[in-house]
């Protein structure tokens, strides 16, 4: 997936807002306190959520660098915060663009100075504008991962140069060990200044980049021993349709989804005893599911099924030259999913040339949403149609599976069966 622009920011806030106001924020009485994981609620929604609940007291904030800053409310206003030498709202600048790490809002009173001259919506849309110009800048680099030593020819240049302890300072952070993030962390010039001078540097040709090598996410496919999956005729279609990128054998077709839209199944019955769960620790919060099908007698291919992560990237990096398809799983009962949800179809459609299929489930809940409201909701084009999944049901699961479709105008194999999922599935 491309690198998060302020768009995608923003239907990701909408999305956790409204499972916030769900939850209500459950709020821990006996402590005091609210905590949790910033790769589940950013600062950005925290911020918001907290303003809408006029909440008063001490947002303390933790990176993956470890590095810790505080923001203070009054009655829900950010009043003021702390990062290092920051503060005001330069420190809470610095903070917005954190993904990884904890918080934990404590409710107490405050007596701090406010420093603050803007409400929360003018810190925020400020905030928004700063990481659309931090990604511009980012985007400039290999990557925010990459880890930087100075070249020797500019070395011989600074030693001919007199260069103030500031300057000095910030050129000891390219060390061969720290990456981009961590050099931002750990400079004393803000977010911005810091990236710009990097790009710089980079782009004059000063700075060498370490190579290391990306860690590969390993797993094991069962092996097979269940009957084909298809039909000849059925078979055909398929190969016609889907396999005709010449990534016959081997090849992955990945089931992406939020946690409740009933992927997981999908997969299970897809593969029946073929499917197994995998826990990847330290890269995704939820387990993978693995399977895989016997399309004929010769040909088979892999299943993934993974949930809407931040670090999706790095699965897609892994299976990219194996990919050969991906089908997408619609809650019909989350419409606070279906901006994202629409946002990443998008992106898959452009970056990934590959045949694909949209599936709703849970369509006979009382709370659903009707087909065509999602149709628009996801902002598909007029010859993408939604495919109802009942994803415990081996012969529709087969049907979408069919019904995979390349990212142009045409018409479909298969007519959907009358069986649609229930409100459990």
């Amino acid at each position: 997936i491309k690198p998060m622009h302020v768009n995608e920011i923003i239907a990701r806030i909408e999305m956790i807002l409204a499972r916030l106001e769900r939850r209500q924020l459950e709020l821990d009485a006996k402590s005091g306190k609210f905590t949790g994981q910033l790769r589940d609620i950013s600062v950005a929604e925290l911020i918001e959520s907290l303003g809408v609940k006029r909440t008063t007291g001490i947002l303390n904030l933790v990176n993956a660098n470890n590095k810790s800053g505080q923001i203070f409310f009054k009655n829900g206003m950010v009043v003021n915060a702390i990062l290092g030498n920051f503060r005001g709202e330069l420190a809470v600048y610095q903070m917005l663009p954190w993904e990884e790490g904890t918080f934990s809002m404590v409710f107490e009173d405050v007596e701090v100075t406010d420093e603050i001259t803007v409400s929360n919506l003018g810190l925020l849309m400020q905030g928004y504008k700063r990481l659309e110009k931090r990604q511009s800048w980012m985007s400039q680099l290999p990557s925010p991962q990459a880890i930087f030593s100075i070249r020797s020819n500019f070395l011989k240049i600074l030693e001919k140069k007199q260069i103030t302890p500031d300057v000095a300072k910030f050129l000891e952070l390219f060390d061969g060990h720290r990456n981009v993030l961590q050099i931002i962390d750990d400079s004393h010039y803000e977010d911005l200044v810091t990236l710009e001078r990097i790009v710089k540097l980079y782009q004059q040709g000063f700075l060498e980049e370490i190579k290391q090598e990306a860690p590969k996410l390993e797993f094991e496919i069962p092996q097979i021993t269940q009957e084909p999956l298809l039909s000849q005729e059925e078979f055909e279609a398929f190969n016609k349709r889907v396999l005709r990128q010449g990534k016959i054998n081997k090849g992955v077709i990945l089931v992406l989804g939020t946690v409740g839209s009933g992927k997981s199944e999908f997969v299970r019955t897809l593969c029946g005893l073929e499917y197994r769960s995998r826990t990847i620790k330290n890269v995704f919060p939820h387990p993978i599911d693995i399977g895989k099908i016997l399309l004929n007698k010769e040909i088979e291919i892999g299943i993934l099924g993974v949930s809407m992560e931040k670090q999706l990237q790095i699965l897609l990096d892994t299976v990219e030259n194996r990919l050969i398809g991906y089908i997408i799983m619609v809650d019909a009962t989350e419409p606070e999913n279906f901006d994202y949800l629409g946002y990443l179809i998008k992106s898959f459609r452009s970056q990934y040339q590959l045949p694909y299929v949209v599936a709703v489930t849970k369509l006979r809940s009382a709370k659903a949403i009707g087909i065509e409201t999602i149709a628009q909701r996801l902002g598909l084009e007029s010859y993408e149609e939604l495919m109802p999944c009942n994803p415990s049901d081996k012969k529709n699961v087969k049907m979408i599976l069919l019904n995979m479709f390349a990212p142009y105008p045409e018409q479909k194999v298969y007519e959907m069966p009358v069986t649609i999922d229930h409100a459990n599935n």
